[in-house]
This record gives structure tokens, sequence and C-alpha cells, in this order.
């Protein structure tokens, strides 16, 4: 953790990355106008980030996470905290773009907020990619001119999973 990050990328590498401590204890402090994780390449569901509260991202295409080519990352009880996007793609959280499928697990997404012309406050699933979104809370997301408080699927996406999640207080 620390305060100023941005850029965290795994370069096309199954890479593993597990905090020592929990997400609350863990915490990636974003730096203004970045992104905080960049996920592109080939990585499949073995790519795993776990354990992280990242906070602060912000961004014009995404903020918090951004999901490039072929992403079947897993994200483990991580928290994405206030964060902001300003134009395109999904709000404080992740976008998931070109055929990449996600896999978010015990996950918080709370107080992001898409402050541009598209849709989604928190996530944004696009361009054919699908999610598996399993024991996630989403709270108090918003969006500024788009639709979708807390979650935005597009019309060209794939199969989005929905297990045991829970929607409060999006706008």
């Amino acid at each position: 953790g620390g305060t100023q990050n941005n850029g965290l990328n795994f370069h096309s590498k199954d890479l593993v990355l597990c905090s020592e401590a929990r997400a609350e204890a863990t915490v990636i402090e974003c730096a203004p106008n970045a992104i905080g994780i960049y996920l592109d390449g080939t990585l499949s569901r073995s790519a795993l980030i776990e354990g992280f509260t990242i906070r602060g991202a912000s961004g014009s295409g995404a903020a918090a996470v951004l999901y490039g080519n072929q992403v079947r990352a897993t994200l483990r009880n991580c928290r994405f905290l206030e964060n902001r996007c300003v134009a395109w793609g999904g709000g404080g959280a992740p976008v998931t773009a070109a055929h990449s499928s996600p896999r978010f697990e015990d996950c918080i997404f709370r107080d992001n907020e898409n402050l541009g012309e598209s849709n989604g406050g928190a996530l944004s699933i696009r361009w054919y990619g699908s999610a598996e979104l399993i024991r996630c809370e989403f709270t108090q997301n918003q969006y500024g001119w788009g639709i979708g408080g807390a979650l935005f699927v597009d019309l060209d996406a794939g199969i989005i999973l929905l297990e045991q999640c829970t929607f409060e207080g999006n706008l």
C-alpha cells in the first residue's frame, strides 16, 4: 500500500498479488489522474489480486482497474472506494473491454462515481466482455450523465453472473 501509487500492470503475466494483511489495512491510495491497476494482454483465471483497497483513482477511461484484451483475472477480497471516472468507461471500478472476463469474489464497490457522459458508477461491462460477481457489495455508487449507478452492462456484453450480490443506495 501507500500514497500516490498508480499504473500497477501485470504485463500479460499470470502473477499473484496478495496483501499480508486484509484489504482494510492494505490500501493503494492512487495518485491524482491515474489508473490504479491496468490489466492487459492474455491473463488467465490464475492471475490474482487479493486483499487490497484501491482508493482515490481517477481517470478518463477508467479509474481503479482497466481491463484490456483477453483478461480473465480474479480479484478477491478487494475494496474499490471513492474512485472517479470522468469520461467513457466504468466509474471508480473496473472497465471490462474487448472479450475480457474478470471474476470478482467478496469485493466491495463503495462511493465510486462516473462524472462523464458514460455509464456505470462502479462497474461497466462492454465490448463483448463478461464477468462473474460472487458475494460482492455495491453501495452508494453513482453515475453522472449515463445509466447504471452500480453496474452497467452494454448490449454487446456476454454473460454476467451475479451470485449473492447486494445493491444498496446506488444512483
